[in-house]
């Protein structure tokens, strides 16, 4: 019996195919795959070159070849080779070329090399010399005298966190972990500030140039970075950067590339010093450290970034919270106080401090804030029942540390099953009784033209109904569908307590009362059913959006109620509002935008659509009782920007026009729709703008404006 012998060409196959398995799986995450055909060429070259050497080797390899091209037995072999060769071949070919509807991919480096020089405050900076001035004074000043250096620390790290939370909470977030408010409509997300591969492997004069110079100061042969990232030197002054980026590094337990050993030493001590210090913080110390920068020294929701949030932090004075399971008028228990630090509240700017994967407090230390919390009440709600007056200060403040804890939830009883028919009876009751605030649709477009406000006297807008992912109380829900009876217990909740503190009401009457409830059980079911039909309808946004247009084989439509547009792909964007330069905004009301697109050979269509709260054309009178008297009256307008052809590369690794109207001698294109205004008069009109770079304005092109 013969042994079995694989010819030389079979050999050669199974030599290529156990390469690209190795290669696929033996560089993880992904090798490239550019890389992946030159390598798989080099092994083909070699295995060629080896079996070529000799000439009884060749003759073998080419054995299998000859045979299947010459022999008559092998003609429906040959003629299956005559198809799929050309066949694989133009797949390959189609697949290299065709358009990919996917994300394009990141090619941004974490770290781009920096100049050598800088040119800012009128100075000019070598990095490669330049250190941090501050901390240096620091060191300098802990080894003459202990208490002098610890108090020129505190200084500049208080500084740089007033300094931080005022210009870089609402991207990079309170964590500093790059989850701020408004982060997920950025691109790429912003820095995460905790994660250790990041921020020591820098110099501090590295974070100098990034922060002053800011997006613009990049290099444009790394392109395309994509940065949002402000030139703060416009804004901040020098020993500012400086003082943020010491608190920086405190705030996250780091310490910054330093190539003079002692001088890294030294300061890796004091880092070591903190640490072993915050390591066990709890209570007070914790609460000075990382929570009164919002809610304020005294828990009166004063911090320093408060002013610029939308909603304010809480203020714990008068024992107010929205977001509790406590019956009737109670306050929340420890419960709802604990899942409230834990899970954060989406859409503001509490970030979840016990979160999986980025939490930043134990739970011992969110539970150690609790008795922190109720300590800031004036009110005497967590004092318990009877204390004498005595057990006050002269501020109201209860001196004891025996607080009370509520235990009693909001009843769940009477539920009724989720079906269509309860949905249809919720959105008849919820018209009724809801629509005044969130609007026929559920959207927060208030329809009775009421100004809104808690009983702070802030401005408040009514949820849109239609955006779970703004939903607070619900973080730990993360699919709908999956925790739908937890979401719709939640809605039922909120309806029968209200929200305390703001004019959402109680639609159940408080049980000690012995009135009648407001709104009976059986709607509040109907109409936590109806509302959460809403929610579950509604596309969230996509955590990396690229628009996807659809060929329109009649045409692209020219109007919105097109039937057409039924057909397109829709994306949801994140909005993000100008906090970058100029006239600042951290309180929008539009999140998010839905975008379809539909292209002819020569036309594109964009339908964009926003659940906007108001019709915002100056001289409605719906829209002027509305308007915030701190704020200029402005038309509603829409802008979509294009890079004019020729000025840009198309590829995802080519230059892209940065932001704030692009670059000086390369144009984009920017198609403007602005609503008009009823008084002074104005119809609605389109134009077709250029934008030639930050310092120059905006020209319109002749002849291409239209209405």
């Amino acid at each position: 019996m013969r042994p079995f012998r694989l010819s030389a060409f079979w050999q050669a196959m199974l030599v290529l195919v156990t390469a690209y398995v190795v290669y696929d799986n033996a560089f993880p995450p992904l090798l490239p795959r550019a890389l992946m055909v030159q390598y798989m060429a080099i092994t083909a070259l070699g295995l060629l070159l080896y079996f070529a050497f000799d000439d009884d080797r060749w003759r073998d390899f080419k054995a299998p070849v000859v045979s299947l091209l010459r022999d008559d037995d092998k003609a429906l072999v040959r003629g299956a080779a005559l198809l799929l060769v050309p066949a694989c071949s133009g797949y390959l070919v189609y697949v290299g070329i065709a358009p990919v509807l996917e994300p394009p991919p990141e090619v941004r480096q974490a770290h781009p090399t920096p100049p050598e020089w800088i040119d800012v405050y009128g100075k000019r900076f070598r990095l490669a010399t330049l250190e941090n001035p501050v901390r240096r004074e620091i060191v300098e000043a802990l080894a003459r005298d202990d208490t002098e250096g610890w108090d020129l620390y505190d200084q500049a790290v208080s500084a740089g966190r007033d300094l931080y939370f005022r210009n870089c909470l609402h991207c990079h977030g309170d964590l500093l972990d790059g989850h701020g408010q408004f982060a997920s409509g950025l691109r790429p997300r912003p820095t995460d500030f905790q994660d250790p591969t990041i921020l020591p492997q820098l110099e501090e004069s590295y974070l100098f140039w990034r922060i002053t110079l800011g997006g613009a100061g990049l290099p444009r042969e790394g392109a395309p970075w994509d940065s949002a990232m402000p030139a703060w030197h416009r804004s901040l002054g020098e020993t500012d950067v400086w003082n943020l980026i010491v608190f920086l590094f405190d705030y996250t337990g780091q310490v910054p590339r330093i190539w003079d050993s002692g001088f890294s030493r030294r300061v890796t001590a004091m880092r070591d010093v903190v640490a072993a210090k915050r390591e066990t913080m709890e209570g007070v110390e914790l609460y000075k450290t990382r929570c009164a920068v919002c809610h304020g020294e005294r828990g009166a929701g004063d911090g320093v970034a408060a002013d610029l949030m939308y909603p304010k932090p809480r203020d714990f004075s008068l024992a107010l919270f929205k977001y509790k399971t406590s019956s009737g008028l109670l306050p929340p228990t420890d419960e709802d106080l604990f899942r409230t630090i834990k899970e954060g509240l989406p859409g503001t700017a509490m970030s979840g401090w016990g979160i999986e994967g980025r939490a930043r407090l134990s739970d011992a230390q969110i539970a150690s804030l609790i008795p922190v919390v109720k300590s800031f009440d004036v009110t005497g709600t967590w004092a318990p029942e009877g204390t004498p007056e005595e057990n006050f200060d002269d501020d109201g403040f209860y001196t004891g540390d025996d607080f009370r804890s509520v235990t009693r939830r909001e009843p769940l009883a009477g539920r009724i099953p989720f079906t269509e028919a309860s949905v249809a009876s919720g959105r008849v009751a919820f018209e009724k009784i809801c629509s005044d605030c969130h609007g026929i649709a559920g959207r927060g477009n208030i329809r009775s033209g009421k100004r809104l406000s808690d009983d702070w006297g802030d401005r408040l807008w009514p949820r849109d109904l239609t955006k779970p992912w703004t939903w607070r109380g619900l973080s730990s829900v993360n699919d709908l569908e999956a925790g739908r009876e937890q979401v719709i217990e939640a809605i039922y909740r909120g309806l029968s307590t209200g929200l305390p503190g703001t004019p959402m009401p109680a639609h159940r009457a408080p049980p000690e009362g012995g009135s009648a409830d407001p709104v009976s059980a059986e709607d509040r079911w109907h109409i936590a059913h109806f509302v959460y039909t809403l929610a579950a309808s509604s596309p969230p946004p996509e955590a990396r959006a690229v628009i996807e247009a659809a060929r329109a084989v009649e045409g692209v439509p020219a109007e919105p109620g097109d039937p057409r547009w039924h057909g397109a792909p829709q994306t949801t964007l994140r909005l993000v509002p100008n906090i970058i330069a100029g006239d600042r905004l951290f309180t929008p009301l539009n999140d998010t935008l839905i975008v379809r697109a539909l292209y002819s050979a020569t036309e594109i269509a964009f339908l964009v659509e926003v659940n906007d709260r108001t019709e915002s054309r100056p001289g409605i009178a719906y829209f002027t009782e509305l308007q915030d008297a701190t704020l200029d009256m402005h038309p509603d307008a829409l802008a979509i920007r294009v890079p004019r052809e020729g000025d840009y590369p198309v590829s995802t690794t080519g230059e892209r026009p940065p932001l704030a109207h692009g670059n000086a001698g390369q144009e984009s294109t920017i198609w403007y729709w602005n609503a008009g205004s009823v008084d002074p008069p104005s119809a609605p009109f389109a134009a077709l703008l250029s934008e030639r770079g930050a310092a120059g304005s905006l020209a319109p092109r002749q002849g291409e404006a239209r209405d």
